[in-house]
């Protein structure tokens, strides 16, 4: 069994979210990003844990995606 994330209001508008960061998506922002941990042989970003290899294929996927190259 999964346990769900609680909500919580938005630290602006009062909205519920479900964000590490407090804010929706209208109102986070640009600076409020969640914490990055790096555990050992693994990285947790925003609730999710990702294995070295998968945390630099997520980041230069990301990049891809900002530089207008998609990976289609």
């Amino acid at each position: 069994m999964t346990r769900r994330r609680p909500t919580k209001p938005c630290r602006i508008c009062g909205r519920s979210v479900k964000s590490v960061t407090g804010y929706c998506v209208d109102c986070r922002p640009a600076d409020a990003l969640p914490i990055v941990h790096h555990l050992g042989n693994a990285l947790s970003f925003a609730g999710l844990t990702f294995t070295l290899d998968q945390a630099r294929a997520l980041a230069d996927t990301i990049h891809d995606v900002l530089e207008g190259q998609t990976n289609d």
